[in-house]
């Protein structure tokens, strides 16, 4: 019985390098040697991939400092069938708005579950940019949790802060720290919803590719770590591919933009639940 769990693990890893091979590889080949276009309408996705460095309508879900460089209006959905189980499903939506000069708004929320558990997360972010090089963002939650029987319903307000730093033309850094007070959500049992750290750093090697890598802390739980490139093959196709050290092993996706829309879908997969599709669509007023 221990040799089969030791083969297992073995397999697994060794699944998750050849993949990464496979794909990844190459392209930090031709990241390095050809010029394209530029990485500003790469693939990002609201759950999937290191979202501690993302800029954009995601942000609203994630690290709220990459909202900061947003220019105009902006919306998106999204849609995430975590291993083709419904009772497992996650929408949410996403909107932007820059006020002025002096921040950006921003406005997310998520549900995840169906009617005998359901999480849902509502945020209102403000991001500003800081110099040429620093951006920060605040994000203030309400996060409601409903489970059936004798469970009930739990409300939460918490917080999620974070920065986003160039420290020079090839290398970005991001750090975000959601729910930092870790309030209870159960007096009772004493319950508590802990705190998550996210921290990574970003590579550009030409004008075409990004590399990233991001280390996610939560509660008493080992860091699990993502990395992932973003790669821009033409004017309007972007590219992303990356393993993780959690529940989705390794991902792959693909967006379209056009002048307004984008449509992006990346689907993860583990080994023994299967696969985990998500689609997104985004507005954008020009």
């Amino acid at each position: 019985m221990q040799c089969n769990q030791i083969f297992q693990t073995v397999f697994k890893m060794n699944f998750s390098i050849r993949w990464f091979g496979f794909w990844i590889v190459p392209l930090f080949v031709l990241s390095t040697q050809v010029k394209s276009q530029s990485v500003s309408n790469k693939a990002w996705f609201p759950l999937t991939g290191t979202v501690v460095l993302q800029q954009g309508i995601w942000s609203t879900l994630n690290n709220p400092a990459g909202l900061a460089g947003a220019e105009a209006f902006g919306a998106g959905v999204f849609y995430k069938n975590r291993w083709l189980l419904r009772e497992l499903a996650t929408t949410g939506f996403g909107m932007v708005l820059p006020a002025k000069d002096f921040a950006v708004l921003g406005l997310g929320y998520q549900q995840t579950g169906y009617t005998a558990f359901k999480r849902q997360q509502t945020g209102i972010s403000v991001a500003r940019r800081f110099g040429s090089s620093v951006s920060a963002g605040l994000r203030f939650e309400m996060l409601a949790l409903h489970i059936d029987e004798d469970y009930g319903n739990a409300n939460v307000f918490t917080m999620t802060a974070g920065i986003q730093i160039k420290l020079t033309s090839q290398l970005r850094w991001g750090m975000s720290v959601f729910n930092p007070s870790q309030p209870k959500i159960n007096d009772a049992l004493n319950e508590r919803l802990y705190a998550t750290y996210k921290t990574g750093i970003s590579f550009i090697p030409g004008e075409h590719a990004e590399w990233n890598i991001q280390v996610t802390k939560t509660g008493n739980t080992k860091e699990l770590v993502t990395a992932a490139i973003n790669y821009h093959i033409s004017k309007r196709i972007g590219f992303t591919a990356g393993v993780s050290g959690g529940a989705e092993p390794v991902f792959m996706g693909f967006s379209f933009n056009s002048s307004r829309f984008e449509i992006a879908t990346v689907t993860s997969y583990h080994e023994l639940m299967g696969f985990s599709p998500q689609l997104t669509l985004i507005w954008n007023k020009k």
